[in-house]
């Protein structure tokens, strides 16, 4: 939760750290200028940090989901699954969704909506 990230910040601040990676699926303004103010160095790890004036890191969603699956393929794996944390559209599983229908079709494969999950990615929801 959002303030729970945010008191975590907190604590390190005190504990004088030299920086901060970061890993947030909740990074907002908030998040941003308290960095900002705090002076710590810091870097994200997250898809939206790129709409800030800040550092980060983040991967192409597609394409690694493309590749993954075209790695599946080339060990001759025919009945591949995608599975995503949601049926909502959000940007993260659009990509997601498009890398391994993109990576199945250009190996000649259906894209079989029955091999298309959604479910939680906590331990219990593995099973």
């Amino acid at each position: 939760d959002k303030e729970q990230e945010l008191d975590s910040i907190r604590l390190l601040k005190t504990k004088q750290v030299e920086g901060i990676v970061m890993l947030s699926w909740i990074l907002d303004e908030d998040h941003v200028n308290f960095m900002k103010e705090s002076r710590i160095p810091a870097v994200y790890i997250s898809k939206t940090a790129r709409d800030y004036d800040i550092y980060t890191v983040s991967t192409s969603n597609e394409k690694a989901t493309y590749d993954m699956t075209k790695y599946l393929i080339e060990s001759n794996h025919k009945d591949i699954a995608l599975i995503m944390t949601s049926k909502e559209d959000t940007i993260l599983e659009m990509e997601r969704r498009r890398g391994y229908e993109a990576a199945l079709k250009d190996n000649n494969i259906s894209v079989r909506d029955e091999l298309i999950k959604y479910g939680n990615t906590d331990y219990e929801g593995g099973y």
